[in-house]
């Protein structure tokens, strides 16, 4: 009896605390990265949830050279990606990715899905590509890709493609914002990528091939004078907005 009564007890005690909550918190408190499905709200990040990184040699057979550092190098805190590929024979690859995460809610008028515009603003991305005489090449992309945990959806749209084969040597410094438009359902988590990929590959010992989103600086001629580059990509947030919302339909055929 005594152990039926302290079981009661603690039923009573859990319920209690439940209802509390309840009543103290508001029907509309969220985490900071859920949106309601209501016209026009809007969820500004200005700091990325995750980041990883990673690369190296595809293909490295003898005679493999490097004659710059190859890396990649990301900050969730600072929203910067870097990544630097270098090889004189063989095919290397570096690339560094940004996450960001939202959950979508339903919404004060019951809507349970509806349309969001994920716009990644405030960008900026610069780098190099060089290439030799003969089969070689250097490649650079930045990819958005927005995509549900179940991937029912999945939208993606390039940012950057940038390649030089053969004798080249180009620059690219420039600002950018894209946006990609999806369907977004209540209760599900959307997953935000934006992902920076180097890729270089040559036959020639000899030969420099290279593509730098990656350096801070280049000495230039004497060891005194250095070049500043501040190499690679960097944006100021991801801001989703809901564009349409609908409620559930009624009758045979509604939504589930």
């Amino acid at each position: 009896m005594g152990i039926y009564l302290i079981r009661r007890e603690r039923v009573l005690l859990s319920l209690i605390l439940l209802v509390s909550a309840l009543l103290i918190l508001p029907s509309n408190a969220f985490s900071a990265g859920t949106i309601k499905l209501n016209k026009n709200a809007v969820l500004d990040f200005t700091q990325a949830d995750s980041e990883s990184k990673g690369g190296g040699p595809l293909l490295r057979p003898a005679g493999f050279v490097i004659r710059e550092p190859n890396a990649s190098y990301v900050n969730k805190s600072t929203n910067t990606l870097k990544a630097a590929a270098a090889v004189g024979v063989g095919e290397v690859k570096y690339w560094a990715k940004l996450s960001t995460q939202f959950t979508v809610a339903r919404g004060d008028n019951t809507a349970i899905y509806g349309r969001a515009r994920v716009t990644v603003y405030g960008g900026h991305y610069k780098g190099c590509l060089q290439s030799m005489p003969g089969p070689s090449s250097a490649n650079v992309s930045l990819h958005m890709n927005v995509a549900d945990q179940q991937k029912d959806t999945d939208e993606g749209a390039s940012i950057l493609l940038g390649k030089v084969a053969g004798y080249g040597d180009k620059t690219l410094d420039k600002d950018f914002e894209k946006s990609l438009e999806l369907t977004v359902i209540a209760g599900r988590t959307y997953n935000v990528d934006l992902e920076l990929k180097t890729e270089v590959s040559g036959v020639n010992v000899s030969a420099f091939i290279m593509a730098d989103f990656y350096s801070e600086r280049k000495q230039m001629g004497v060891e005194a004078n250095w070049e500043t580059l501040n190499y690679g990509v960097k944006y100021q947030g991801i801001k989703v907005t809901i564009i349409e919302s609908l409620p559930p339909a009624s009758g045979p055929g509604r939504y589930r």
